[in-house]
C-alpha cells in the first residue's frame, strides 16, 4: 500500500492594505478547511484604492422608518488609514444597505477563502439609546448566484435567527435560510447579553445559524468605549464544501493577536454551489459606523481528492496477470479526513484503460457487500473489484491507479505499487 498525501490548502492572496497598524501574518498551524490540491483558482478582490469601484449598491429603508440613509461610499485616508477604504455604513439607523461583487467564476464552488479589514466605531456606549448605542453589525455572505445573479445589486440579507427575530420582516429584506453561506458580526442589541459581541455562522445545507459569543476583553468586534476608536481589525474565513467539510474563523485585533470563534465540521447538505461575495450592514435605533478594507476572496472551483489505495489487500506484491480472465480487488481505504461513503461509485475506473467495476455497486446490497474494513483501522473501505484483462495494465508497469469522483463532483486519484506478470 503506498499512503499519498494532501497537498497544502491554497491560501487567499491577502493584500497588505491601507491600515496604519498592520496585522500580523496569521498562524499557519491553525486549523484549516482543507487540504487538496487546486485545480481551478479565482479571485475577487478590493483595496478601494483604484480609480473605479468594483462592487454593486443596494440601500435598503425598514417598513416602520422609509427614509434611506446613505449609500455606501470610498472614504478616505484618515487617521488610521493612509489609503481608501469602504465606508458601508455611516453612522445612520433604521435602514440596511449591501454591497456585491461580481462572480470570480460560474463554476460550483468546492472551497473558498475570504479575508478582510474591517472596523465597526460605536457612536456613543453600549448602555442603551440614551448613550448614543452600537448598532447591530455587519454581515459577509457568499449568496447563490442561481438566487441572485452573477452581478448587479441584491437584496439585503439577514440570517434565519434574525428574520425570525423580525416580526413582521423588514421591507426589502430577503430571508435566505438555504444555498448560502453567511458570516455575521453581532455587536449590539439593547444590552442584552446573549446577542452582544458574538459572531454567527450559517451554511449551506447545515441546519440554523450557529452562535459563538467572544469575550470582549479577548476581542472586540466594535471599537467603542474602552478601546481606541478607527483601528482596522481582520477577518479570515476558510470554507471547504467536500470531504472533510468544514468551516472556521480566524480574528486578529489591530495589535496582531489572533482567536479563532469557531473551527467546525459541516454535514453532507453542505454542497459546492455558485457563488458571488458580498457585505451587508443593518442597524436599529442605535448608530455605528461600519469600514471594509483588503478584501480577497479566493474561490477553488475543483480539487483533487487523493486517497489512501490498497490494491489486491493483504497481498505483497500487488501480482496483475492483464490475460486473467479474474477481478482484481481494489479499497479505497477511510480515514479521519475521507469517508469513502462520499464516494459516487458510478464514476470509479482502474487502470490505464479505465475499467469499471465488474459488480454493480449502484444496487443498495451489493454496494453494502462492498463497505469492509481491510486494514483494520476502524475505518471503512470501499472495495470494488474489475476484470484483470479489461485494466489496461502491461509488463512494465509499476503503478496502477483508481480514479472517480465525490457526489460533490471533486475528483477523486488514488494509487498503489504493482507487479505486472507475463504470463
Amino acid at each position: 500500500m503506498r499512503h499519498l498525501l494532501l497537498s497544502p490548502f491554497v491560501a487567499a492572496l491577502f493584500v497588505l492594505g491601507c491600515n496604519e497598524t498592520p496585522t500580523q501574518p496569521i498562524d499557519t498551524d491553525l486549523p484549516r478547511a482543507v487540504s487538496p490540491s487546486a485545480l481551478g483558482s479565482f479571485t475577487t478582490s478590493a483595496d478601494f484604492d483604484g480609480a473605479s469601484d468594483p462592487f454593486f449598491v443596494r440601500t435598503t429603508p425598514f417598513s416602520f422608518h422609509p427614509t434611506i440613509g446613505p449609500d455606501p461610499i470610498v472614504a478616505g485616508p484618515d487617521g488610521f488609514s493612509d489609503g481608501r477604504y469602504l465606508r458601508l455604513f455611516n453612522f445612520s439607523f433604521l435602514h440596511a444597505v449591501n454591497v456585491g461583487f461580481d462572480e470570480a467564476t460560474a463554476d460550483p464552488v468546492i472551497a473558498a477563502t475570504v479575508e478582510f479589514d474591517f472596523r465597526l466605531t460605536c457612536r456613543g456606549n453600549r448602555t442603551g439609546f440614551g448613550g448614543g448605542g452600537c448598532g447591530d453589525g455587519f454581515q459577509m455572505s457568499l449568496l447563490p448566484t442561481s438566487d441572485m445573479g452573477p452581478t448587479g445589486p441584491i437584496p439585503a440579507v439577514l440570517t434565519e435567527r434574525q428574520v425570525l427575530d423580525d416580526d413582521p420582516p423588514h421591507e426589502g429584506i430577503i430571508p435566505l435560510t438555504s444555498g448560502l453561506v453567511i458570516l455575521t458580526f453581532n455587536t449590539f442589541n439593547n444590552g442584552s447579553g446573549e446577542t452582544n459581541n458574538n459572531v454567527e455562522i450559517q451554511t449551506r445545507g447545515s441546519g440554523p445559524p450557529q452562535k459563538f459569543p467572544l469575550d470582549p476583553m479577548v476581542f472586540d468586534i466594535a471599537t467603542g468605549l474602552g478601546q481606541a476608536r478607527g483601528e482596522f481589525q481582520h477577518a479570515r474565513l476558510d470554507l471547504q464544501l467536500t470531504p472533510p467539510r468544514s468551516v472556521t474563523l480566524v480574528l486578529t485585533d489591530a495589535l496582531g493577536a489572533s482567536i479563532t470563534p469557531f473551527s467546525i465540521p459541516l454535514d453532507a447538505g453542505a454542497q459546492p454551489y455558485e457563488m458571488r461575495l458580498a457585505f451587508g450592514g443593518r442597524n436599529g435605533q442605535a448608530s455605528n459606523g461600519i469600514d471594509l478594507d483588503n478584501i480577497v476572496a479566493t474561490f477553488i472551483t475543483d480539487v483533487l481528492i487523493e486517497v489512501d489505495v490498497d490494491i489486491k489487500p493483504g497481498s505483497d506484491p500487488n501480482s496483475i496477470n492483464p490475460k486473467s480472465m479474474g477481478v482484481v480487488p481494489v479499497a479505497i481505504l477511510g480515514g479521519d479526513v475521507f469517508d469513502v461513503t462520499d464516494v459516487d461509485v458510478t464514476t470509479l475506473a482502474f487502470g490505464p484503460a479505465g475499467a469499471a467495476p465488474s459488480h454493480d455497486l449502484s444496487n443498495p446490497a451489493t454496494y453494502a457487500d462492498h463497505l469492509q474494513d481491510v486494514n483494520s483501522d476502524g475505518f471503512t473501505d470501499l472495495v470494488s473489484h474489475y476484470r484483470q484483462k479489461e485494466t489496461g495494465l502491461a509488463v512494465g508497469d509499476t503503478e496502477a491507479c483508481i480514479t472517480g469522483e465525490s457526489f460533490g463532483g471533486a475528483p477523486i486519484e488514488g494509487c498503489d505499487a504493482v507487479s505486472v506478470l507475463d504470463k
